[in-house]
């Protein structure tokens, strides 16, 4: 779990939440899975010239 979310951290991305068997709130003692959801937000070059 902290191995992918620092991946996850390196390549950009900002907010990542990671939730046990689909709760947000789950013992690490080895859900069956993990779901991470992760933001990354961009910067279009074209709008900062406007």
């Amino acid at each position: 779990q902290a191995y992918t979310r620092r991946l996850m951290t390196e390549v950009g991305f900002q907010r990542i939440q990671t939730y046990g068997d689909f709760q947000a709130d789950f013992e690490d003692l080895e859900p069956d899975f993990l779901v991470h959801v992760a933001e990354k937000a961009y910067i279009d070059s074209d709008s900062e010239s406007a």
